[in-house]
């Protein structure tokens, strides 16, 4: 899949547009991070001590069949509690595990483009790898309705996972959103009213 998407012409010049790799994120990212851990245990002498070598992926794991039928590598398994606990600490410390600084916090938040996006024809804003939404929360919205997204100002993180697959007009997720969207507001509101 990597050799697919590096031998891959681009449709248009950087900037230009703006497209969700939605079933590609995983394998770039991945690729990055399995190029960078490569390099890492070849030039910081105590790189194996933290990152030993039975568990960093390599060509045996990702080939092995259990792993292939386990998951996409841009589709997260996992519960709505985990997802959860996994904002929470982009947030902040759970159980003393912080997974971003305050200031990587604040450009994960800032809109870094705003642009009809090609996939989906909509005008969509995102942050430093989230969506990030108008009423300061970042996150995501995944095919198949499930939703994750944390609200800084308010320490509060939101996720809601499906056992089936649905989207589209009429799905009860995206009503949660909404719903969620709405009391977000409520509880942003100044308390004079304006």
């Amino acid at each position: 899949m990597c050799g697919l998407l590096a031998d891959a012409q681009p449709s248009w010049a950087p900037g230009e547009r703006l497209a969700y790799h939605a079933w590609t994120w995983g394998w770039l990212v991945g690729e990055v991070v399995r190029r960078l851990m490569t390099w890492a245990g070849a030039n910081l002498p105590h790189f194996d001590a933290v990152a030993p070598p039975a568990v960093r992926p390599d060509a045996t794991i990702g080939g092995n069949p259990d792993v292939l039928r386990a998951d996409v590598p841009s589709v997260g398994t996992m519960s709505a509690r985990a997802v959860a606990r996994m904002y929470a600490a982009l947030l902040g410390p759970v159980d003393g595990v912080r997974l971003i600084s305050p200031d990587r916090l604040r450009a994960v938040c800032a809109p870094a483009v705003r642009a009809q996006e090609w996939v989906f024809g909509q005008e969509s804003t995102f942050g430093l790898g989230y969506a990030v939404d108008d009423d300061g929360s970042f996150g995501t919205a995944g095919s198949g309705g499930s939703l994750a997204f944390a609200y800084p100002e308010l320490g509060l993180t939101v996720a809601a996972v499906r056992n089936r697959l649905g989207a589209g007009d009429g799905d009860p997720m995206e009503r949660l959103r909404v719903l969620v969207r709405d009391r977000v507001a409520e509880a942003l509101r100044p308390p004079d009213g304006s």
